[in-house]
């Protein structure tokens, strides 16, 4: 690694006072980013590759490309970005693609880093601002194959992966055949328009309950219910979760005076705790459902979220890619727990090093 000097005063004087005269996209320079430009700048003398290790919605898309203006060269790319197409949990629970989201937006992100050591302190889902969306028109990247689905990424974009019962940030191009991706559960933008999706649609806005409650370590019960006396309704809403792999766990309750329950009735629960019940909302989208929940899932604590085996890994094709930069620096891809950690490249330096900004 390139050490990292002081910025030269020289150098700051490039940066202009006002990012908006070299075509940017904001009225003024956060703290530090000026300076920050000025330290890509230098960095580039002596590197091909610099990672910008800046704190979670510190501007890092804007600082790479003042640099790349100031520095006149379309040749710097920010290599932690996903394919177009790729699904990005927002925080109404629908599934937006990336090359659609734009700054102001809000998305289910989570902690870089536990809060603390021990007991209690783990990551926790927050809800995240977007600060800035950039794109690049072609990059190398690779296909990530896992039984949930496929993801494809630049080489230097970063997972929560488990490796022997510990949880790091891996980059694609470190992932390895058997590594578990921490998941949210399986994206899915919406059900097929169909009469049984209509029909569950309806039936949980009637009929359903949906609970997120949290203790203050962020745990505590989710629960997703649909209640129905014993007829032929509720054997079809059985029927058509279980159509769309939701499995269900079905409570009978008989008439009881003292209850005034005067029929047969059932609780039919859906399994799989929040990312199931995720999965669900963002299939269906019963209005009422959704009102109950929201806002619900900030602080919630991912800990039972199960985690998704990689099958295979291959070259993909160069093609458009997306990267965002949250309040966070995080934020759900493809169902997979992501990261925003910018990487900047110039193939065309001819230096061979890398630095840390």
């Amino acid at each position: 690694m390139i050490p990292v000097v002081p910025v030269r005063p020289e150098t700051i004087l490039r940066v202009p006072e006002n990012p908006q005269t070299i075509g940017l996209p904001v009225a003024t320079w956060w703290p530090g980013q000026r300076e920050a430009v000025g330290r890509v700048i230098e960095a580039f003398e002596q590197a091909r590759v610099v990672f910008l290790n800046a704190p979670p919605g510190s501007g890092k898309t804007i600082i790479a490309a003042a640099a790349a203006i100031l520095m006149d060269t379309k040749s710097i790319t920010m290599t932690h970005c996903l394919a177009a197409d790729t699904p990005v949990l927002m925080a109404d629970f629908t599934l937006r693609a990336i090359q659609d989201i734009r700054p102001g937006d809000q998305v289910v992100g989570f902690d870089d880093l536990p809060p603390g050591m021990g007991n209690g302190h783990r990551r926790k889902l927050r809800l995240t601002n977007v600060r800035s969306v950039h794109t690049d028109a072609r990059s190398p990247c690779l296909t990530i194959h896992t039984p949930q689905g496929d993801v494809t990424a630049t080489s230097n974009h970063r997972w929560l992966v488990r490796r022997k019962r510990r949880l790091d940030w891996v980059a694609s191009s470190e992932l390895q055949i058997g590594d578990e991706l921490k998941s949210i559960g399986e994206s899915v933008a919406g059900a097929p328009d169909s009469w049984i999706a209509g029909y569950l649609a309806g039936a949980f806005d009637g009929e359903g309950h949906v609970r997120m409650s949290l203790d203050q370590r962020g745990r505590g019960g989710a629960c997703l219910n649909f209640a129905q006396v014993d007829n032929a309704m509720l054997a079809r809403v059985v029927s058509g979760l279980e159509q769309f792999g939701f499995k269900v766990v079905i409570r009978w309750y008989e008439p009881d005076g003292v209850a005034r329950r005067i029929q047969r009735c059932a609780s039919v629960g859906i399994k799989g705790g929040v990312p199931e019940i995720i999965r669900f909302l963002t299939l269906f989208r019963p209005p009422r459902l959704l009102h109950l929940v929201e806002g619900a899932i900030d602080g919630h604590d991912p800990q039972r979220h199960p985690f998704v085996r990689i099958s295979s890994i291959e070259p993909a094709t160069p093609q458009p890619v997306y990267c965002l930069e949250t309040g966070t620096g995080t934020f759900i891809a493809a169902g997979f727990y992501s990261h925003n950690t910018i990487a900047l490249q110039d193939q065309y330096r001819r230096t061979a090093g890398w630095a840390v900004i």
